[in-house]
């Protein structure tokens, strides 16, 4: 595992993860922050995605490029766009048996968590999902601004109808 990145712009950050996923490196650093760097130029592509100083221990993108999945150490899940850089509602908590080093990759419709203690989870991610899981969470129909928080760019849907 490299330890440190020197990025293009003059700064090193130190690293926890390093995955490359397509045409691009993912690098979760110790900062809480996500770079996505382009290959083979070796350009940071975009903002970073940030944790708000959570310790995140890993990140992924799915293969078409449009979401990124991040686990913290204390086994929340983090979705974020890609297009944006926004997350995609609050993190999940996947709490398994203790704080460990969870493995996250993308999968058909979901997230798969493979933990060291054995167990295996898989969030799903599916539009479907998102919006039933939204509409929960609050109790309610959602206003517009809620709806792009936690579904995205979906046309959307009364909560009932959210199948």
């Amino acid at each position: 595992l490299l330890k440190s990145v020197q990025l293009e712009v003059g700064y090193t950050i130190s690293a926890v993860d390093v995955s490359v996923v397509l045409d691009r490196v993912v690098v979760t650093a110790e900062s809480g922050n996500i770079y996505l760097i382009e290959v083979p130029s070796l350009r940071v592509d975009g903002q970073p995605f940030q944790a708000n100083g959570v310790q995140l221990q890993e990140s992924r993108v799915d293969d078409d490029g449009e979401l990124v999945v991040s686990i913290d150490r204390s086994d929340n899940l983090y979705l974020w766009r890609v297009a944006d850089r926004s997350p995609i509602g609050p993190p999940v908590s996947v709490a398994t048996n203790g704080i460990g080093e969870s493995e996250v990759e993308f999968v058909d419709g979901g997230v798969l968590i493979d933990t060291r203690f054995g167990e295996v989870v898989v969030v799903p991610t599916d539009f479907a999902v998102l919006a039933r899981r939204a509409c929960e969470l609050a109790g309610r129909e959602l206003a517009v601004d809620e709806w792009q928080t936690y579904v995205g760019d979906r046309p959307q849907v009364a909560c009932g109808s959210a199948e």
